[in-house]
Formats: structure tokens, sequence, C-alpha cells
């Protein structure tokens, strides 16, 4: 439905624009926040890379409901975003005692102890998360990088092999893959794996899979 401009009325209809728009910015300010409402504030404010904007609508969803565990989970996000990943850990954490079964605060979880290079605990979470989400294919990515950086090849390579049988175009497994088949010495695997790569992404062409 479009709006249609009357020249004689135009005046008119703009002034009741004015008048509606007056009405609805009244109603706002004095509508009762709700929880649900701020972590939808905060997630705006996330994507649009304002985290502490964000940890501040996801405390005030908190207060008005403590046990709301997107709003952990969220804030955990801005959190690690910040760089601080240990009050990361503590709001997925409590994400988790709201909803044992949140597979996205586990990969949450699981990033951040990465980062931190706490790879056991990275990996049980990264699993923990696939055993309630197996289509999570960036958690089968993300614990095969973990795999690899322990040298567990093998174990690296059936993971990134798992994420392109769910995502057939994703250029960066083709990569990783390539990787892991190249420290093991198969040199024919490594080549079509990073040929497929280029392949999807070009801009691989750039870059060597040492």
């Amino acid at each position: 439905m479009e709006a249609r401009m009357n020249p004689g009325l135009g005046r008119m209809v703009f002034g009741n624009l004015f008048l509606v728009s007056a009405v609805f910015a009244l109603m706002a300010q004095s509508a009762p926040e709700t929880a649900e409402g701020l972590v939808k504030t905060g997630n705006d404010y996330f994507h649009q890379g304002k985290y502490e904007l964000a940890i501040q609508a996801y405390n005030r969803a908190i207060e008005l409901k403590p046990d709301l565990g997107e709003a952990y989970n969220n804030r955990g996000l801005a959190y690690s975003s910040k760089g601080n990943q240990d009050q990361a850990i503590k709001d997925y954490t409590q994400a988790l005692k709201i909803n044992p079964k949140d597979d996205s605060a586990y990969y949450n979880r699981a990033n951040a102890y990465a980062f931190k290079g706490k790879w056991e605990m990275a990996l049980k979470d990264y699993t923990q998360a696939l055993a309630l989400n197996p289509a999570h294919f960036r958690a089968y990515y993300n614990r095969g990088l973990v795999h690899f950086r322990r040298n567990e090849l093998d174990l690296a390579i059936a993971d990134f092999t798992k994420v392109i049988a769910l995502s057939p175009r994703d250029a960066d497994a083709y990569y990783q893959r390539a990787r892991c088949y190249k420290k093991k010495g198969d040199k024919l695997k490594a080549d079509a794996d990073y040929k497929k790569a280029v392949e999807l992404k070009p801009e691989y062409a750039r870059m060597s899979y040492e």
C-alpha cells in the first residue's frame, strides 16, 4: 500500500501525519520497558558495534527479568567483543543454568574458552552444542580449528568434512581441510581442497595453506 498525494489535501495530510507522529512519540515515552524490548535494543546496539550501550540495555533487561537467558547470552557476546572473555564466560554459564539446552550458549562459551587457549573446555562445549544441534556447522568448523591447533589432524579433517557436507560452498572449510592434508603430507588431497577453496573464494589465491 502506498500513500497518494492529492495537491488540494497535501497540507492536511502532512498536518495529520505530524500529529500522528507526535502521538506515537508520546506513547513510546510513556510505554513501560519490557525485558524483551530491552534485549532487542541491546541487539541493535550490538550490531552497530556499540557494545557498552548494548551491555547497559542487557543489564536493564536482566534487572526486569533475571531468568531471561537470552539477555545473559547476548551480554556475553558483547563482553566477548570487548575482549572480556572471563565475564563473557560467566554470562554464558548463567544462560546455561537457565536453559541447559541452549546450544548457542554452549557454542559462544566454547569460542570464549578457545580465545583463552582453554582447548579442552572449548572442545567439550563445541561437542555439547553439536549434541543439541547437529546442524550447527560453525561449531564443527571451530572445533576443527581447535583440533588442528592441537595437531589432531584426523579429527580436524572429520570436522571440516562435516562442515562441507552441511554447507558445500563453504570455502573456509575447504581451505582449512587443505591445511590439514598438507600437514599430513597428503599433497594430492591438499591441492584439490585448496583449488576448491580458491574457486569458491578467489581471495584465497593470494594465501598459502601451510
